[in-house]
């Protein structure tokens, strides 16, 4: 992903954002299972610096962000706009075993690239920190049920992953993979909707209807089709190292 196609783009998860922070919140708590360090976390494609927000909330001492998009970074919170860097992820941006956690939300598929990004989050990382990656899942139930009709089939992801080869692609790069598995979204009726496809004035009509109505208020967990990756940078001479 170059910097430039992202620069001018604009933050645009209007009110889905208290879901995501939910559903990426809940990802991150979960990192609790494989003995997670709450130090220091690096979000790339962090948006707005929700997730940030959140991982502060949830104990970690010091977040840091990378964002290529200005107006996402525009809108960030006081407590975390000055931690997100305007740049995609590359060498030299940080120094070497800096973070305890890295994490990704819907941003690998984005990736030119994903191959060095995912070299790159392990040159970063700490020895025994942990990687998170949450992606859209081309094997899951809705991608194959959908197939071209799914909204993962987009001109802006360069790349589509299942848990299969997302793993295959963080042990390629020396991460162990300590799980692979699927995400519970939580979203507002009326942004899933806007996934199903339907004929455009039928579902136009539909929305009309749930905006004016009790209904949008309404929030609904779903396996709407996304995986989760946790990997581990193993500690020089530990089992599972295959650093030279």
């Amino acid at each position: 992903m170059h910097v430039a196609l992202y620069a001018g783009s604009s933050f645009d998860y209007g009110d889905e954002v208290a879901n995501l922070s939910h559903t990426y919140g809940r990802c991150l708590d979960r990192l609790s299972r494989w003995g997670v360090t709450k130090g220091s976390l690096l979000d790339i494609g962090c948006g707005n610096g929700f997730v940030l927000d959140e991982a502060l909330r949830l104990g970690y001492r010091t977040v840091r962000g990378v964002e290529p998009g200005a107006a996402a970074i525009s809108q960030a919170s006081a407590a975390v706009k000055r931690s997100i860097i305007c740049d995609t992820m590359r060498p030299s941006l940080f120094e070497e075993d800096t973070f305890d956690v890295v994490c990704m939300f819907q941003v690998l598929d984005h990736m030119s690239d994903p191959a060095a990004v995912a070299r790159e989050c392990f040159r970063v990382m700490k020895p025994g920190g942990l990687l998170l990656c949450v992606s859209h899942d081309a094997r899951a139930w809705s991608a194959r049920c959908l197939g071209r009709r799914s909204p993962i089939v987009d001109v802006e992801h360069m790349f589509l992953f299942s848990r299969h080869t997302m793993s295959l692609l963080f042990e390629r790069q020396g991460f162990s993979v300590v799980h692979a598995g699927s995400v519970m979204n939580r979203y507002s009726l009326s942004y899933v909707l806007r996934l199903v496809p339907m004929p455009t004035q039928l579902k136009r009509s539909v929305l009309r209807v749930i905006s004016r109505t009790a209904l949008k208020r309404l929030r609904v967990k779903v396996p709407l089709g996304n995986l989760i990756v946790v990997g581990r940078k193993p500690i020089r001479g530990m089992p599972g190292d295959r650093r030279p």
